[in-house]
């Protein structure tokens, strides 16, 4: 083997290397946005890491579950939330106004 042929060699093991490292974090990196972003819309976090890498890609499946939005569940449970944080505010403005008075 001469100079040449081993340098090409260890350039191509060095691009192989750092090919399968992007696609490694690539992939972690969509899969961590797929689960957050289904637990936070209140769907299927291991059904939409599977739909997007056996029936899509994950460049279809995050802007998919985004438009899709909230569950029912978890869209009435964000307005629960909401309703006893105003609640709350409204008891402290009440009783800071007692006070006053």
């Amino acid at each position: 083997m001469d100079y040449l042929e081993t340098v090409s060699s260890g350039l191509l093991i060095f691009l192989i290397f750092w090919l399968v490292v992007w696609l490694v974090v690539y992939l972690v990196f969509n899969v961590w946005a797929i689960v957050s972003m289904a637990e936070q819309r209140g769907r299927s976090k291991l059904g939409w890491v599977l739909i997007a890498f056996f029936i899509t890609t994950p460049v279809f499946a995050i802007p998919l579950l985004f438009f899709l939005g909230d569950t029912d569940e978890k869209r009435e449970e964000r307005i629960m939330e909401d309703e006893l944080l105003k609640l709350r505010i409204r008891e402290e403005y009440d009783s800071e106004n007692s006070k006053i008075n």
